[in-house]
């Protein structure tokens, strides 16, 4: 195998030049937040996770849940950056009715970040605007929207809790 360079490397000549700063050497933000979810979520029910600067570059998102549909494997989501007035964006971008992550337990954390095949893993230093499918940075925060497209077979009662924590850097 030939020996490559990360962009990183081969994008700086210079000794001097820095590489892009969101690439590496970035300031590491973090969005963590729990729902309980007191009765079976209805399609088109939504939970807004949190807002992100619309220059920010995600490289974690990961869902954390009691068990959601005791028994069963109906429940589905969409998982995608939606303006701060709901519309725009792409609500699917991250997950597109995607019925095994909250359907079980998740305590080590469903990284959904990928999860979607619209963006593999070449996009990990996409900005938030090019994930929500902008062709340029307007500077407007988007939100992280959580959306139930199908509810529960068996949802387990009041209590299960639903958690996310979300890794991005700012520069």
């Amino acid at each position: 195998m030939a020996n490559t360079n990360s962009s990183i490397i081969s994008g700086v000549a210079d000794p001097v030049s820095m590489a892009n700063v969101g690439q590496s050497g970035g300031r590491m933000r973090v969005a963590a937040d729990t729902f309980e979810i007191a009765a079976n979520p209805s399609a088109a029910d939504t939970l807004t996770l949190c807002r992100l600067p619309s220059g920010a570059r995600i490289y974690s998102i990961k869902l954390f849940c009691d068990d959601m549909d005791t028994g069963g494997t109906e429940l589905a989501i969409d998982l995608g950056l939606v303006e701060t007035d709901g519309t725009g964006g792409d609500p699917d971008c991250f997950v597109d009715g995607a019925t095994d992550i909250l359907t079980a337990v998740q305590t080590a954390g469903a990284e959904v970040r990928f999860d979607h095949s619209t963006f593999g893993v070449e996009s990990i230093n996409k900005q938030v605007f090019e994930l929500a499918g902008k062709t340029a940075d307007d500077g407007k925060q988007m939100d992280l929207l959580l959306t139930f497209t199908i509810d529960a077979n068996t949802f387990p009662g009041a209590g299960a809790s639903l958690s996310f924590l979300v890794t991005y850097v700012i520069d």
